[in-house]
């Protein structure tokens, strides 16, 4: 039956439009709290939603240490529900490793952290699941420490490109370590020897000039500065970095480029020579690398002449050639990976050649492994005090600890054959270190062993980062308090004299200025390293910009909430004492001397024989700063007057040296000891937990005023700008509002 319609009963009806002030134009309903921005397509979800503003009713999670609140019963069950289900995968997973075993055969970490000598190459270990580092507390230095466990070893020094190889017995390629100098041939038995370590006349200024043509028009390159800066290399730069062979080296026959980075970096020893040291220093680097020796294998003379010029450029040029000695490392480092040093075959197993030679071959492989680990110290050495990032890792570092220095600086054959023998490798003395277990090597060794605990602190930071991005938070380990605890292990039994010391520094003090400071400053700025950044002081001291990249306020208040949550951690306070120990070493005598009372030590920066030490001192004023600034606030409010227009002029509470003794002598009353020249770490520790109990540790104007006025006259343009920076925070701490340094770079 067909049922027609009238057109009448089709007509719509006509319905009554309400006013809805939540619909809009867009046809969505948006909520119209304030700040809020949100829409929804249905009227019952805005409904929903509007709990969140208006709360009525609050629910609670359940779960143990779950502390997180919802205004509606069913998104908190759901919730709860997540709880269950991850607690239930992680008993299976935990029940399932349990009952499985395998096998590792990565050569990392069988041969570097093996516990023992293991008797083949396949380690069979138990897989548990990730647990904390189990570290007991330090009672002394000599305290026993939970080693690491094997999961932390898997998970940091695995390689994957190397496949089953034991390291053990493993030669890499580099001559100088297929034979010892007990090896040499007898009819090859006499050493080397030349006097003409710093002889100068016309034919080599000549020669050198003809090498480096824009030396023609400068009229001070004469003989006494070529000699003079020559000396200086041999007494002040030589003890430090022992990278070419004394008692072999000559003038004549060394590589004029060689000849000519020796120059400049002596020269910054002396304020009568420094001037010729950019006149080098600009046209030297392009001058190296379009030399037809410059290319793959390098010779020695090409790497050591590369590590001198960054070396200057760094610490003591302008920032044009500062910033060009950075973008060139890597150039230097790709050089050294197409050699036997830092590349070849990772499954090579045997040395081709005669493991016999000349003193002549023995010496150019030393000279080239010790230019290759220099490499290797500058890399982590930078990244420390500049906040460049590492190039190289542990893995590739294949290669044997320095000799000893009597081999390497004796000019007599029967001294050189009672002290050589065969050196560690660098790995396994690393491994030696972390294990607490005593080495002994060379003071350029020493320096290495420590850079090696420092690129661990780096390359885990590195880690923690990638898992953090990737949400891989169950493979993030506590491993900040073993490197801590390695590095304090590594100065009581290798420098055990203290990081003052001059036998642990230098490899001879013959004319050497005596100096009772810190020979070590990255052992006490290492510690700042645990938690803050480089990048982190420099924007809360009010560094427009670093590494040409401008910070914006949003990048400050970013900063400035990680400083907050810095200066509440132990390691916040950690880093403070061993700042104060640091400087206390530097400008005062020690407690238990009797000058204390009367004798400072009048420090300056340009005259200082260590060349990264004043770029030490300038990052340790602005971590103590950035601390006491956070936690008590500005010295003063002198600079809010508005007939006040900078703080040169305002009075500080206290003067820096009274400043620095106040603070020693009130860490020592609290704990009965002696602050200054405290050597061991848990006394460090015992200083940290007590250091917020000292008075007015911001009352720090007057020791920024004083590291100032001994830095500012500085060669180096870096500490120049630095000084401005310890300026702005000067003016900072006196009560100026503004936090950026206009003039920084200016």
């Amino acid at each position: 039956m067909i049922m027609i319609t009238s057109e009448a009963s089709r007509k719509p009806r006509n319905k009554v439009l309400k006013y809805d002030p939540f619909l809009k134009e867009d046809g969505r309903y948006h909520c119209l709290e304030f700040q809020c921005s949100k829409s929804f397509s249905r009227p019952d979800h805005l409904a929903r939603h509007q709990l969140n503003h208006k709360t009525k009713h609050t629910y609670n999670c359940a779960w143990p240490g779950c502390h997180k609140t919802f205004v509606r019963s069913d998104v908190k069950d759901k919730h709860y529900k997540r709880h269950q289900k991850r607690e239930e995968k992680f008993k299976l997973k935990e029940q399932n490793k349990n009952k499985l075993k395998r096998k590792v055969s990565d050569p990392q970490i069988s041969t570097l952290f093996s516990l023992g000598k293991q008797p083949a190459v396949e380690l069979e270990t138990e897989l548990n699941p990730p647990q904390p580092l189990a570290l007991t507390a330090l009672s002394d230095v000599e305290s026993d420490l939970t080693l690491p466990p094997s999961e932390l070893i898997q998970y940091f020094f695995k390689d994957d490109r190397s496949d089953s190889i034991n390291l053990t017995n493993f030669e890499f390629g580099l001559p100088g370590d297929a034979f010892s100098p007990l090896s040499i041939n007898e009819s090859f038995s006499m050493l080397p020897i030349s006097e003409n370590q710093t002889l100068v006349d016309y034919e080599l200024q000549a020669q050198l000039i003809e090498s480096l043509p824009q030396l023609s028009v400068e009229s001070d390159f004469t003989l006494p500065l070529i000699e003079t800066s020559l000396q200086s290399y041999w007494t002040f730069h030589h003890p430090q970095f022992p990278i070419i062979h004394k008692p072999s080296f000559s003038t004549k026959r060394a590589h004029p480029y060689l000849v000519l980075a020796m120059i400049m970096v002596g020269a910054t020893y002396d304020k009568f020579t420094v001037s010729i040291c950019d006149k080098i220093g600009v046209p030297l680097r392009w001058s190296i690398c379009s030399c037809e020796e410059f290319a793959p294998p390098p010779k020695s003379w090409v790497i050591q002449s590369l590590n001198l010029l960054e070396i200057y450029e760094l610490t003591s040029s302008n920032r044009r050639l500062h910033e060009r000695a950075y973008l060139n490392h890597g150039l230097k480092i790709q050089l050294l990976r197409r050699s036997a040093l830092f590349g070849g075959n990772p499954l090579k197993t045997e040395q081709d050649g005669d493991r016999h030679g000349t003193w002549e071959k023995w010496i150019e492989d030393e000279s080239l492994k010790r230019a290759a680990l220099m490499a290797f110290y500058l890399d982590t050495q930078h990244a420390v005090i500049f906040g460049h990032e590492i190039t190289l890792y542990l893995h590739q570092i294949k290669l044997s600890l320095p000799c000893d220095e009597h081999l390497w600086e004796s000019s007599k054959l029967d001294d050189c054959k009672k002290s050589c023998g065969n050196e560690i490798k660098f790995l396994d003395a690393l491994k030696k270190l972390l294990h607490r277990n005593k080495i002994t090597t060379s003071r350029f060794g020493k320096k290495l062993l420590l850079a090696g605990l420092l690129t661990i602190m780096f390359q885990m930071e590195q880690k923690d980062m990638q898992v953090s991005v990737l949400e891989w938070v169950s493979v993030k380990y506590q491993w900040k308090e073993v490197i801590s605890s390695a590095i304090e292990f590594w100065k009581f039994a290798i420098c055990q004299d203290g990081c003052c010391n001059n036998q642990d520094q230098l490899i001879y003090q013959v004319n050497y200025p005596q100096d009772t400071a810190c020979k070590f400053p990255l052992y006490h700025l290492a510690e700042s390293y645990m938690q803050l950044t480089h990048y982190d002081y420099l924007i809360y001291a009010g560094a427009p910009s670093r590494m040409n990249v401008k910070a914006c306020g949003r990048d400050y208040e970013a900063v400035e909430r990680r400083i907050q949550r810095w200066s509440k951690t132990f390691n916040a306070r950690l880093a403070v004492v061993h700042g104060y120990a640091f400087l206390c070493e530097l400008l005062l005598m020690p407690q238990d001397s009797p000058e204390y009372s009367e004798q400072i030590i009048d420090y300056n920066a340009s005259a200082d024989h260590h060349l990264y030490r004043p770029h030490v001192v300038t990052s340790i004023a602005f971590v103590l700063w950035a601390y006491t600034f956070c936690t008590e606030g500005p010295e003063s409010y002198l600079l809010r007057s508005p007939i006040m227009e900078n703080g040169d002029s305002l009075p500080a509470r206290e003067e820096g040296y009274t400043y620095l003794k106040r603070i020693g002598t009130e860490l020592s009353l609290k704990l009965g000891g002696v602050f200054h020249g405290v050597t061991f770490h848990s006394s460090m520790k015992l200083y940290a937990n007590v250091i917020d109990e000292i008075s007015s540790k911001n009352h720090i104007v007057g020791l920024l005023r004083l590291l100032k006025s001994k830095i500012e006259t500085h060669r180096s343009e870096i500490l120049r700008e630095h000084c401005k920076l310890l300026n702005n925070c000067i003016e900072r701490s006196l009560g100026k509002r503004a936090v950026t340094c206009q003039n920084m770079y200016g």
